[in-house]
């Protein structure tokens, strides 16, 4: 609400079987956001009170609205007797000018000119976002990366070359249906290591009432030791180039996987998915950096407190069957695809990961289980409370090796945080990496959105917000980790600076202080 300028709200109550009731209802927003002012009015009109209802069995379901695939096909005639309130002139001539309007958009030309317009890009965009090339007649696109994205550096491979390429396909006349397949080739070149790396994915998204999705990958290509990817290729960059640290630890592997997505409706959905990587084992071969010219700060590409041993070539063969269930949840149906709102509830995630020693040369035998519990709770003048639980561990590890391990996310740098609730802020990435045979984790925040701030009139004036929240790690063998943390949000609408603290047994080990940029309207980074 903070942008809302002016609400100003009209309501008419009209007299019904002895009862007053709402008649109509107007609401004129208006807002100031970044300079720029926006206005609007939104009118609902109510008719046809029933105050005796008797609703049959199964009349409440979890579809909340509903609309109509014949809406846009009745007769001026039945809109004429349906509509509540007449339409004024400027309407007529607004609803005949975009039935003209529909009928052109769907000529050659008029598709033709669109694909030039779309089309256009500026040196910045370029830099920046990439390249997108549209063809709205057969409802495909050619998407590029930036400039910016296609540069990295770290000191396995020295300057890296990153390039691919993206090409959309939607089947389907309606942009609402979901039928549509995307192919993505990639590739990537080292010039320290002289490796050359390329992969292919597929994917074909489907169903016509829930999403539905089959992805194919395989090739060859780097990976973090954390398959997760914690540390970024923009912030690895900067610091192996900027402070002569090498955070990002790698490997290659050759790899093939499948994965099948599926939604059930009421809140469920299942994935399956099987995983297959043919590892080696990667070392230095750069050692240049603009801090300091020998590279002498550099680490060997270990995964750095867990071992400083590296990992002998291994191939490695797993199964993965995943359920998420988040009861309650409410949808809208379009006439060909049902959208989830989401629901009030917590949402809950089941996986199990078994790995298969000789199946196509596998040299890895594990089982592993993940139960995850989320939720955000709207808390109204209190604020909003997010939190993630993880609950886990190995039901076997006959042989486990390094990038089969529980990961954690940590966090080396004090700006740029990353998500807060899914990361360790003071510790480093492989600091609690393990094969226990049960762990939690706790990741929690309360935005207090004002209810706190506001009181002070400083921090009032400037919108500052207070935050506050904890993340805490239990293995079975007794390691116990806590972090909790305290700061303002907010500050010039992007920057986050929270304080927080490190406790392990000993009392608190560490403190630090992180600085996060809001990159969207609810996230962190």
């Amino acid at each position: 609400m903070e942008w809302i300028d002016t609400l100003r709200l009209e309501q008419l109550y009209i007299q019904s079987a002895n009862q007053w009731v709402l008649k109509s209802q107007i609401i004129y927003p208006s807002i100031k956001l970044l300079g720029f002012d926006a206005y609007g009015s939104f009118a609902n009109i109510y008719s046809s009170y029933n105050f005796d209802p008797v609703y049959s069995k199964g009349y409440f379901d979890k579809v909340v609205l509903r609309y109509d695939d014949s809406a846009t096909k009745k007769t001026i005639d039945f809109w004429a007797a349906t509509r509540p309130i007449v339409l004024q002139q400027d309407e007529i001539d607004d609803y005949r000018k975009k039935d003209s309007l529909e009928i052109v958009k769907k000529s050659p030309a008029y598709l033709d000119s669109i694909n030039r317009i779309r089309n256009k890009t500026g040196i910045l965009e370029l830099i920046t976002s990439g390249l997108t090339l549209t063809n709205a007649k057969h409802r495909s696109s050619l998407s590029f990366p930036s400039l910016m994205e296609m540069g990295s550096y770290n000191t396995v491979e020295g300057f890296v070359g990153h390039a691919y390429l993206s090409y959309h396909k939607r089947f389907d006349t309606l942009q609402e249906n979901r039928k549509s397949i995307t192919i993505t080739p990639k590739f990537r070149y080292g010039l320290a290591n002289q490796h050359f790396n390329a992969g292919l994915t597929t994917q074909y998204t489907f169903g016509k009432k829930y999403l539905n999705a089959l992805s194919l990958a395989g090739g060859k290509d780097v990976y973090q030791f954390n398959n997760a990817g914690p540390v970024s290729i923009v912030g690895s960059t900067y610091s192996a180039l900027v402070s002569g640290t090498n955070n990002m630890k790698i490997y290659e592997a050759w790899y093939g996987s499948l994965l099948y997505t599926k939604g059930f409706g009421s809140g469920v959905n299942m994935y399956l998915g099987a995983n297959y990587q043919d590892r080696l084992p990667l070392e230095n071969s750069s050692r240049f950096t603009l801090d300091k010219e020998d590279g002498t700060s550099f680490t060997l590409n270990r995964p750095y407190p867990l071992t400083d041993t590296n990992i002998r070539r291994h191939q490695a063969f797993a199964l993965t069957l995943g359920v998420r269930w988040q009861p309650g949840t409410i949808y809208i149906k379009y006439p060909n695809r049902m959208v989830s709102l989401g629901s009030e509830l917590p949402a809950f995630e089941w996986r199990y990961t078994q790995a298969f020693d000789q199946v196509l040369g596998s040299d890895v035998s594990y089982s592993k289980w993940l139960l995850r519990i989320s939720d955000q709770l709207n808390l109204k003048l209190f604020g909003n409370l997010e939190y993630g639980i993880d609950l886990g561990g190995f039901i076997n590890k006959k042989r486990v090796e390094v990038p089969d391990l529980i990961h954690f996310r940590g966090n080396t740098s004090s700006f740029l945080s990353g998500d807060y609730l899914t990361r360790f802020q003071l510790v480093p990435h492989y600091y609690f990496s393990n094969s226990e045979t049960f762990y939690s984790t706790l990741f929690a925040e309360h935005h207090f959105n004002g209810f706190i701030t506001n009181k002070i009139p400083g921090l009032k004036r400037w919108k500052w917000n207070l935050v506050a929240g904890v993340n805490a790690l239990y293995l079975k063998s007794g390691r116990r980790y806590i972090e909790p943390l305290i700061g303002l949000e907010n500050i010039f609408k992007l920057i986050r600076f929270d304080y927080i603290w490190g406790c392990e047994k000993e009392g608190i080990k560490r403190e630090d202080f992180r600085i996060g940029i809001k990159t969207t309207l609810g996230n962190n980074r």
